[in-house]
This record gives structure tokens, sequence and C-alpha cells, in this order.
């Protein structure tokens, strides 16, 4: 399992969805 590194990833997507929109 790679949940964390999943996790991580959904994180930075995110990150670069809210910037974008911001």
């Amino acid at each position: 399992m790679h949940f964390a590194v999943f996790m991580q990833g959904w994180i930075m997507v995110a990150i670069v969805a809210a910037t974008t929109l911001a």
C-alpha cells in the first residue's frame, strides 16, 4: 500500500487547484 504517497499527491493537486482558482 502506498496510501501516504497517494494522499501526498492528492494534496499537491489540491494546492495547485487552489492557487489556480484563487
